[in-house]
Formats: structure tokens, sequence, C-alpha cells
């Protein structure tokens, strides 16, 4: 659950920054798109992208897997508790796959 709180904040304030971001560059005469081509002129390391994406994607990944284990409990299902910590463990490792399955698919 804490971890579930974790990744809400990180995802929340990220939003707030981006949002900010959108906000606040424009006055300054950039677009969005001046920002991506300033990254891209950058030429970062394939794996260095590849790890940027997959730090953004894993939160976005377990937040959502770990929230319909949530919903699960909000209906009444999952309070054994060897249910519990094999539901963890399934929202855990999935969220690695999805997090993959999104930074090379998207």
């Amino acid at each position: 659950s804490i971890t579930h709180r974790a990744t809400g904040a990180a995802l929340t304030g990220g939003m707030y920054l981006f949002a900010m971001h959108a906000l606040v560059v424009p006055a300054f005469g950039w677009e969005f798109t001046t920002a991506i081509n300033m990254i891209k002129g950058w030429e970062l390391p394939w794996a260095a992208v590849v790890s940027a994406k997959w730090l953004l994607a894993w939160p976005v990944a377990y937040h959502t897997l770990n929230g319909f284990r949530h919903m699960a409990w909000d209906l009444g299902y999952g309070f054994n508790i060897s249910t519990l910590y094999k539901s963890g463990w399934v929202v855990f490792l999935s969220s690695f796959l999805v997090a993959d399955l999104m930074v090379f698919l998207l």
C-alpha cells in the first residue's frame, strides 16, 4: 500500500511539473516541440533513452495494476493473507512486464 501511495505521489508530482512546464515555457517563446528537439539534440545513447522511458513507465504500470488490486479489496475480495501476498507479487512482477511493453511498443 505504501508503494501504491508513493507511485501515486510521484505521478502526481510529475503531472504538476509537466503542467507547469506547459504553462510557463510558452511565455519564453518555446513550444513543446522545441523542448523535444532540444532533448533529441543531446543524442543520448539508446540505453539512456530506454532507461529514462522505463523509469517513467514503471510507476504508471505499477500504480495502475495495484489500483485494480485495491478495487478488488474495495469489493471485499483478496483479504486472505496468502491471497494478499500472492496478489502483491503478481502485481509487482507484472508491472515490470507492462513497463517493458510500454517502453518498447509505445
